[in-house]
């Protein structure tokens, strides 16, 4: 696709086949002549034009402009919900964590090419792996009780950023530029955390990352895939196979809960998808996971040292990797950038970082500079 006109002619008759020329000229506040001539490259697109016209057409103005992809799109996947009756998709929590996610976006736009990010060839890529692969890889490179330590071992293995922080809702993975971070709410539930972690790191193996305001017309099934991983590779089938469920322990399901940090709710499921539950197994398995611990693995508080509770403390932490807080730091050391993103990771007087830190609306000067930058009218 040589010309502008061509890009969004084809994005209209494949993403909105049933909208009109007419329509899109109207929704952006263009005549249908001069979208018409714009298309046909008789005249020229303007910037603020461009980007009403990607906010359509759900993509990037870069990309209408160039036609390359662009270096700072923003892909996520999120967890989704299906109304039978709309036929529509949905993320429940979606308009509630899309601030923090955007703001997590930004802090790898800002340090872009600061040279401080940990390179990620010489590790492992997670694309295509299966829960099986990935359970050997990560046990390769940290060690069996990889679950443990999850979000630094997935940095470790895979080069993927792990970030906890408040807002983040049920857990997102997203790709900025050629960066893969997930990112996951900071709670005291540290099985869900580590839910969360392969929940998303199934979408990342499976590629079912999208542009962030895209709709994923697969989105049903892209969840199921990324639940069966996340499931595998926590709770694999082999393991579950190799427990006698007729005579196991309550001790013995309490260590399994532990080590492989899950929730009595994911083990129980588990077990019923596999055709291992039992009733007195669903009984004892509808315990809530901190008091079943607490209940059937004392081991786990001996003395002052209580092991569950300082589970619950390292969960309950925000959390950012080490590489990013350093290129932030050293801009603003030198000058480059504001300290408020820096700030923010800290945790320094969140609410008003969290708004400093929100990119401004687009205003005519940076619409000047983008037109400037991608070679178009202003």
């Amino acid at each position: 696709m040589e010309t502008i006109g061509d890009r969004i002619r084809a994005m209209l008759a494949a993403s909105q086949p049933n909208r009109t020329q007419l329509d899109l000229a109207r929704s952006v506040g263009m005549t249908p002549d001069a979208l018409s001539r714009s298309l046909s490259d008789l005249r020229g697109f303007g910037i603020r034009e461009l980007v009403d016209i990607a906010a359509q057409l759900r993509t990037s103005v870069h990309w209408l402009a160039t036609g390359e992809p662009d270096p700072f799109e923003v892909r996520v996947a999120a967890r989704h919900t299906f109304d039978h009756e709309t036929k529509t998709h949905d993320s429940p929590d979606w308009q509630q964590a899309r601030p923090t996610i955007e703001n997590v976006a930004l802090l790898y736009e800002q340090v872009a090419g600061r040279g401080t990010a940990p390179p990620t060839y010489g590790r492992a890529s997670i694309t295509g792996l299966s829960a099986v692969q990935t359970r050997s890889a990560l046990a390769l490179s940290t060690g069996p009780d990889f679950v443990r330590v999850l979000a630094p071992a997935l940095e470790d293995t895979f080069g993927i950023d792990v970030i906890r922080v408040e807002g983040a809702g049920n857990g997102y993975s997203l790709g900025v530029g050629e960066r893969h971070v997930i990112v996951i709410g900071n709670t005291s539930n540290w099985f869900f955390q580590n839910w969360s972690m392969a929940h998303e790191l199934g979408h990342i193996a499976q590629g079912t990352l999208s542009p962030i305001d895209a709709v994923d017309p697969h989105a049903t099934q892209h969840e199921l895939a990324a639940n069966a991983f996340a499931a595998e590779l926590l709770m694999p089938s082999a393991v579950m196979h190799e427990t006698d469920w007729t005579s196991v322990s309550t001790a013995h399901m309490a260590t399994l809960v532990w080590e492989l940090g899950v929730s009595t709710k994911s083990l129980r499921a588990r077990l019923e998808s596999l055709g291992l539950l039992r009733p007195e197994l669903d009984r004892l398995l509808s315990s809530p996971t901190q008091r079943f611990l607490r209940a059937h693995a004392p081991t786990l508080k001996q003395g002052t040292h209580d092991e569950i509770t300082e589970r619950m403390q390292e969960a309950s932490t925000r959390r950012f990797p080490a590489h990013l807080v350093t290129a932030h730091r050293e801009g603003v050391e030198a000058g480059a950038l504001r300290a408020a993103s820096l700030a923010w990771m800290l945790g320094d007087v969140e609410d008003e970082v969290a708004r400093e830190l929100a990119p401004p609306p687009a205003s005519a000067g940076s619409l000047d500079d983008l037109a400037r930058l991608l070679g178009v009218d202003d």
